[in-house]
């Protein structure tokens, strides 16, 4: 290891070398400048005294400082105070030597200010690595002096570039970043004891707080930004280097050195890649460095990828996700400091469109679906080729219970706020060693096929006892799970002779071996209870009907329901096992819990309570589960008789099967449970006129629902749209004109008012992110103020919807492929989090994009690449739950996921409408009318987990979905206030409030419901909901903004929501810039909610102008576009008079439906007038 190599600094003039933080020069096109980070040196960060002499080169003792790339490291102290201490309460001056660019500690008063470092006896330091850290209009230092043991080092001029302070929790990177920061080196190796660092001077626009960090540091290797060249081009083939290699500048330098003057080997050409919010990296090699200049040319597919340790790879990376090339050695601690890069370029063959090194954009991988509809107008609906809640993990939510390999769970509600959960563990026969594991799925089913072994002491003693009983084992196929969410249960199919089920054992618990379960049987006299053991064992003629129940003690809530397709020879206990002994194979055995989810004799609707109850309910579930059904078809129409609904048909397949006793089977198409608990709600969902009798079986999220025979047929409401802009007060209005001022007029965020060089390392919610929100104040903005938004908002869609911010990801259980680009990892899973979330984004944030400014060319081009986003919303979609999974594993989405969700939808249909694409439209038609039935259903959980409990005692809502629990309910004060307030906050709105969510919301389930959620549920039952209270997670803002804007579309005057905003402090009536922009939406509510019109949609113009003259009681609205268009506004009062571009409209070309008019608009610039009386 070398540690405090001098080189030399960053200069100005013409050879300056630029880093990836700062603007680069314009590039020529085919060879390009250097756009790279000078090579530095190993900081002095570790004790030198154990370090041989060799280590460190010779230089002048004078300290000096100078702009280097390095990576951060924290200084080997014992102690670090600050002086004065930090502005915040409860701040670390450690966080000065952390080694990260965080927004800690802050200083009030940066100038003047010094920092003590403290170190172990015999440290031994060459220089330290200074980031300037802080907001545009925040201090940074610009000169420092440095002591050392109390001698005086001198005083530094720092000139580094200043870094915006990193938010969110420090997560450990993947990939260290590279950052450009003033090095000081010291001349020569320092035994240090203590160091102290004084700001002399500030660098600063008027503000004189700011962050002080003094940190170790590495060198980093010669890096090369992508950025500006917008990435690899697709047509290279490579890049060509042209290297130089510094010769050796000392003979005193080390052996190593040395060496590596005449030659530099085991270099590496490493490009990183942002993928899910980690870097991870490819690696070619490089042939070995002579002195002077080296020419090297590296071909994409020299490049391997790096494993990053303990993550698999989540999805395959290449040249088309390269954001920064690194020029140096595999290890950190050999970088040199002597290679420079005088030019590169990419290497392209003459003519040549697209190289063959590099991969088609993720969504060119994947198949387009098609969704035209026949001479009935029915279409293909979610297709059944992918794998909603059955993918990526074995283990399984079903309607009720659970299954894995080798195992089956189940929880059971008494429906007072009790449960049992238990889980079995079964197997076939003395096999227990698997030998592998195979599992298939589709969007709602699961086929686990899994092979066992002999374990090598039984496999020697059949070996000399009975070999023909090895022989039969090894022919055995593997056993079969197959499970089903259309079904009441799972099969089990084995060629075993014996099956064996008892319950896991708790590890959380200790205690007597369980007891011997019971079994309900029908014999020859009746239904009966018993205990068989293994001295009198049950003979399989006792039963005169092919099923059994068991309970286990403890666990009498959860009856068992086996249903046999073969008579046993004999039935016994061993302990807590159960154990069934065939004659001959045992083929299959439908399992299911005949109680359901509400615990039997826990007298709710559905449960069993009686021995003749249970009895008459497994007879009922056998017979469905010998006619299996196992997988759907999924069809969808809009009805001519009506259109705001869309028809769903399912056609089921059955995998039907006979047992020995000669029962029948019965077909049958269910319905989702969570559609008949939604029609039972009042929801306006079209369920069939009749449905099995007598069978309302409970599952997770309502009655267990079917039709006889093989298809069914029901209707869904699809929500409007629900678009609203508010209308700008004309003339000066104190709130409107500083919320139009602060929302592109950011600090924090300065990419919303300039068009900056392309980003390559963005994900999907970029281009949503505080720009949708920002839209929905549009009408506030002036021209100047608009066009700066839009300009900079184009640019990070364009970049967003690059391939280099999509991976294909490939579920291997259904190979069911699509493109992801936002997600954060699970790490104990290797799936991803909230992919639903960066879909929604994506969807939503282009539409927004579009309908703001009118850019409908620019969307339509980029549509291969939003069209595909969307191929996540039907692989990884719920038939039950109706949602596209938060998580890839899950079926279920909840909270903040939800709402996104559903935004993507309505915005996909809405672009596809607006595109003239009628089989997207459709399609988006069907997928807002499922996720509006679960975004709105999930808030009645307590109808369901507490039934009987007027609403007026719930002390819970329900906020999600979970394939396992079924409602995820959230208590009014579930994990302190702060958690409680963050999390039924962002089950309305995350990052704004956006209308279409709360317009499903308040149509799907009233007014009354809605009202009383404010009035009796927050008021009342949360604690102070106004406070902001220590360690939300959801900004505090937010969680007022999304009830504020609740209550006004419920009627809440004006005067309230101020007045409520008022108690907020300075942020409610005069808010900052993350305030202004994720708020937006209320703040246009109290500016406009008064007015008697809103824009509802506008086609594909742009919106120049949406104000109203309270004086005149006179609307006038601008629009610009390059078609005829449709306007629609939303009226609380019809105008006396219209006129557009001056012409006054006559009545009859003026359509009124519902509380909204429409006006034909022409091609061009039109001006609309609405007078009011």
């Amino acid at each position: 290891m070398q540690v405090g190599i001098g080189t030399t600094g960053q200069t100005s003039g013409p050879d300056n070398l630029l880093s990836p933080f700062l603007s680069p020069p314009s590039l020529k096109p085919a060879r390009h400048p250097m756009i790279v980070t000078r090579p530095v040196v190993r900081a002095a960060l570790a004790l030198l005294c154990s370090l041989p002499a060799w280590s460190v080169r010779p230089t002048a003792a004078t300290p000096s400082a100078s702009i280097q790339d390095v990576y951060l490291e924290p200084l080997p102290a014992t102690g670090i105070s600050l002086h004065p201490a930090p502005a915040k309460a409860g701040a670390n001056a450690a966080d000065a030597n952390n080694g990260g660019l965080n927004q800690a500690p802050v200083l009030s008063s940066l100038a003047g200010s010094t920092l003590t470092v403290d170190f172990p006896a015999g440290a031994t330091l060459r220089g330290l690595a200074v980031p300037r850290v802080g907001w545009k209009d925040w201090a940074v230092p610009s000169e420092i002096s440095i002591e050392a043991d109390g001698i005086n080092l001198g005083r530094f001029a720092l000139k580094a570039p200043r870094h915006s302070p990193a938010t969110g929790k420090p997560q450990r990177p993947d990939f260290p970043p590279i950052v450009t920061a003033d090095i000081i080196d010291f001349g020569q190796p320092r035994s240090v004891r203590q160091l102290r660092v004084t700001v002399e001077k500030t660098e600063t626009t008027g503000n004189k707080h700011g962050i002080l960090k003094v940190c170790g540091y590495t060198s980093a290797p010669v890096s090369i930004d992508l950025n500006p060249v917008g990435g690899v081009s697709s047509d290279s083939e490579g890049v060509e280097l042209t290297l130089n290699l510094a010769p050796a500048t000392s003979p005193a330098a080390s052996p190593a050195s040395s060496t590596a003057s005449a030659s530099r080997g085991g270099l590496h050409l490493t490009a990183l890649v942002r993928q899910f919010r980690r870097t991870t990296s490819m690696r070619a090699p490089l042939p070995p460095l002579v002195p002077g200049e080296n020419r090297v040319r590296v071909c994409w597919e020299e490049f391997v990828e790096i494993e990053s340790p303990g993550i698999p790879p989540l999805a395959p990376i290449s040249p088309q996700h390269f954001h920064t090339l690194l020029i140096g050695a595999d290890s950190l601690d050999k970088n040199e400091g002597d290679i420079t890069v005088t030019s590169w370029s990419f290497i392209k063959t003459p003519g040549q469109r697209r190289s063959a090194t590099i991969p088609l954009p993720a969504w060119e991988q994947i198949p387009r679906r098609q969704f035209a509809a026949n001479s009935e107008g029915w279409r293909p609906g979610i297709p059944s080729d992918g794998f909603g809640r059955f993918g990526w993990v074995q283990n399984s939510g079903l309607l009720v219970g659970s299954v894995a390999p080798g195992r089956f769970g189940a929880t059971a509600i008494d429906g007072n706020g009790g449960k049992q959960t238990a889980t079995w563990n079964f197997r076939f026969g003395k096999a227990t060693v698997q030998n592998w594991t195979r599992t298939t799925a589709d969007w709602v089913s699961v086929r686990h096929q899994t092979h066992h072994d002999l374990t090598a002491e039984m496999r020697n003693e059949l070996e000399a006892k009975a070999p023909e009983l090895l022989r039969e084992e090894r022919r055995f196929p593997p056993e079969i799970v197959t499970a089903s969410v259309l079904a009441p249960g799972f099969l089990l199919d084995s060629m075993d002779r014996l099956i064996v089920i008892e319950p896991a054992p708790d590890k959380k618990t200790t205690g007597p071996v369980p007891a011997s379960p019971r079994l309900l049987i029908s014999g020859a006299t009746g239904l009966r209870w018993l205990t068989p053991s293994a001295r009198e064992p049950l003979p399989g003629a006792a039963l005169s009907e092919g099923w059994i129940i068991v309970t286990w003690p403890g666990l009498d809530g959860i009856p068992l329901l086996l249903a046999l397709q073969r008579k046993p020879v004999s039935i016994k206990t061993d302990g807590a096992a159960l154990e069934i002994t065939f004659g001959g194979p045992l083929g299959r055995i439908g399992v299911s819990y005949p109680s359901g989810y509400y615990e039997h004799g826990s007298g709710n609707a559905g449960a069993t309570s009686t021995d003749e109850t249970l009895a008459g309910r497994a007879r009922q579930i056998a017979a469905i589960l010998r006619a299996y059904p196992l997988s759907a078809t999924q069809e969808f129409r809009t009805p001519a008789d009506a259109p705001d609904t869309v028809e769903i048909r399912e056609t089921i397949r059955h995998l039907e099967w006979t047992n020995d006793w000669e029962e029948p089977s019965r077909r049958i198409a269910p319905l989702p449970p969570l559609a008949r608990f939604a029609a039972d709600q009042g929801y306006p969902v079209k369920l069939p006129s009749s449905f099995l009798p007598g069978f309302d079986w409970p599952t997770k999220t309502g009655p267990y629902t079917a039709v006889e025979g093989n298809a069914v047929t029901w209707r869904l409401p699809v929500p409007d749209f629900g678009t609203r802009l508010y209308l700008r007060p004309s003339g000066p209005d104190p709130l409107s004109d500083h919320v139009a001022k602060t929302i592109p007029a950011s600090t924090a965020f300065p990419h919303l008012v300039t068009t900056t060089p392309q980003s390559l390392q963005v994900d999907s919610l970029n281009m949503w992110f505080r720009r949708a929100s920002s839209s929905l104040a549009l009408p506030f903005l002036n021209d100047t103020q608009r066009h700066d938004f839009l300009a900079a908002w184009r640019h990070r869609v364009d970049d967003t919807l690059r391939p280099n911010a999509w991976f294909l990801r490939t579920e291997p259980f259904s190979r069911s492929a699509y493109p992801v680009s936002f997600g954060w990892i699970e790490r104990n899973t290797g799936t991803l989090g909230d992919v639903n979330s960066g879909i929604g984004a994506t969807l939503y944030g282009a539409w927004a994009y579009a309908r703001s400014g009118g850019d409908w060319p620019f969307i339509e081009q980029k549509w291969p690449a939003i069209r595909g986003a969307l191929e996540y919303y039907l692989v990884q979609h719920d038939w039950n739950n109706m949602q596209t999974g938060a998580r890839e594993h899950s079926g279920s989405s909840a909270i903040d996921m939800d709402g996104i969700g559903y935004e993507g939808a309505v915005a996909f249909a809405a672009m596809s409408q607006e595109l003239g694409y009628a089989d997207e439209a459709a399609l988006g038609r069907l997928l807002m009318a499922r996720l509006s039935l679960s975004a709105c259903m999930r808030w009645l959980g307590p109808a369901w987990t507490r039934p009987g409990l007027p609403r007026e005692q719930w002390k819970s809502v329900g906020v999600g979905f979970s394939e396992f629990a079924g409602f995820d309910t959230f208590g009014a004060r579930h994990g302190g206030p702060d958690h409680a307030s963050g999390e039924i906050a962002l089950s309305l709105s995350w990052v704004g409030q956006f209308p279409e969510l709360y317009h499903a919301h308040l149509q799907g389930l009233g007014r009354d419901f809605w009202q009383w959620f404010e009035q009796d549920f927050v008021e009342k039952k949360m604690q102070d909901w106004r406070k902001d209270h220590p360690g939300n997670r959801n900004n505090h803002p937010a969680n007022i903004a999304a009830h504020l804007y609740l209550r006004g579309l419920l009627g809440a005057p004006t005067s309230e929501l101020l007045d409520e905003l008022s108690r907020q402090g300075k942020w409610g009536l005069e808010p900052g810039t993350l305030v202004a922009q994720e708020n937006a939406a209320l703040y246009a509510m109290i500016a406009g909610r008064d007015f008697p019109v809103t824009l509802v949609s506008w086609g594909r113009a742009a919106v120049k102008e949406a104000g109203f003259d309270r004086v005149a009681r006179r609307a006038h609205l601008e629009f610009s576009g390059t078609q005829p268009l449709t306007l629609t506004l939303a009226v609380t009062a019809t105008p006396n008079a219209i006129r557009i571009n001056g012409a006054p409209v006559p009545a009859d070309a003026v359509l009124s439906v519902r509380g909204q008019i429409q006006l034909a608009l022409p091609a061009g610039d039109s001006r609309v007038e609405l007078q009011f009386p």
